[in-house]
């Protein structure tokens, strides 16, 4: 089972705000809670408390998820939602990336109250290949591959590589959510950029034909950036999110 040894400076989970109504914000892969720092401060600022986790294995050197499964993220954002919830009038969870299936997780097992789910990557990366044999010709090459991110400090905390043996439990746990969409009712807002490579628009109309949510919606966001949070159009995703959480009227 995996966990941290350390927690390097600027990669620490983090709260914001007071507030009966709060959200647990989960990172993806590589990154940190720094990367949702913007919207937890947005949101804090509009009455919503936010709790940023920390998945484990993300805290130091990208090494340390060698020995990481998806089962050891659940059990971490598990435990900070039900300690989020405790005595709160609302809770509600908002997932980016990998965080996103995490969230669908935690909504088909526990009493989510409302869920958003951001370029959730139900469908990814390998679009002629299937996952398996894909990964199988990447081990053969290399023990480790290269991420995209900005490194270095701030919102676009990103590790500078990944162990090839993570994306198996990704594949996972993408491949496990993309069942569980229908076991899901709390309200929910799906959130994907039209042109996201590493999470294909296809994730999107999954998740709305399959959610057995009387209450979902889909906004469909013109970037071609996987990291929208930090993109162009970051500030009407945060308005669209904070509406939602709120329950009001989406703003104009």
């Amino acid at each position: 089972m995996g966990g941290r040894t350390g927690i390097s400076r600027g990669r620490a989970p983090f709260s914001v705000g007071v507030s009966d109504r709060a959200a647990l914000l989960i990172h993806g892969i590589a990154a940190c809670p720094a990367q949702l720092r913007g919207l937890a401060e947005y949101l804090a600022g509009r009455g919503i408390q936010c709790r940023a986790m920390l998945l484990p294995g993300h805290g130091g050197h990208y090494r340390e998820m060698r020995d990481v499964t998806w089962h050891d993220w659940y059990a971490e954002a598990e435990r900070e939602f039900l300690e989020l919830r405790a005595g709160r009038e609302q809770t509600s969870v908002v997932g980016f990336s990998i965080g996103a299936a995490l969230a669908m997780e935690l909504a088909a097992n526990r009493p989510v109250d409302r869920l958003v789910l951001i370029n959730t990557p139900l469908y990814y990366f390998f679009r002629f290949l299937p996952q398996r044999l894909m990964l199988g010709i990447l081990n053969l090459l290399t023990k480790e591959i290269r991420t995209f991110g900005i490194g270095g400090s701030g919102e676009n905390l990103i590790l500078p590589r990944i162990p090839v043996r993570i994306l198996y439990t990704m594949g996972e746990l993408v491949h496990r959510e993309r069942g569980r969409a229908g076991e899901i009712t709390c309200p929910t807002l799906v959130v994907h950029s039209t042109r996201d490579l590493a999470s294909r628009a296809r994730s999107a109309t999954h998740l709305m034909r399959r959610l057995a949510s009387s209450e979902k919606q889909l906004v469909w966001v013109r970037d071609k950036d996987h990291s929208i949070l930090q993109g162009k159009q970051r500030k009407e995703v945060f308005a669209k999110i904070e509406s939602f959480l709120n329950n009001r009227a989406e703003p104009s």
